[in-house]
């Protein structure tokens, strides 16, 4: 998948989790000078059956207009593109650099109700 190019366009550079549903990949606009980095969202189906393909394609027409809508959130990132090559499905989502939570401990202080990453 590394070097693979999304819709002529999003360039996959490093994965960046799996589960159950898909990979993650953190990849490029090859279309926007200088290039901007960017999530891309793989899903897998779990079978290659008409039925469970097209039932795939529901979900991810309805994940991809909630993300759409929900995109307009100032915290969250914004739905870029909902590509589908043959039986591969992919939402392109804008990239927010941060930390990743599974290597942080996390701390909370109730009187501000606030949450922080401890690495």
């Amino acid at each position: 998948m590394i070097g693979r190019i999304i819709a002529a366009r999003y360039k996959i550079i490093s994965k960046i989790g799996q589960g159950t549903f898909g990979t993650t990949y953190l990849a490029e606009d090859t279309q926007v000078p200088p290039p901007s980095e960017c999530v891309v969202k793989h899903f897998t189906p779990s079978s290659t059956e008409p039925e469970t393909i097209k039932k795939s394609q529901e979900l991810f027409a309805r994940e991809a207009t909630i993300l759409h809508q929900l995109g307009k959130h100032p915290q969250i990132p914004r739905l870029l593109a909902y590509p589908q090559e043959n039986q591969d499905f992919f939402i392109v989502q804008e990239y927010i650099a941060g930390y990743d939570l599974k290597l942080c401990r996390i701390r909370y202080i109730s009187d501000r109700n606030y949450y922080f990453c401890i690495s």
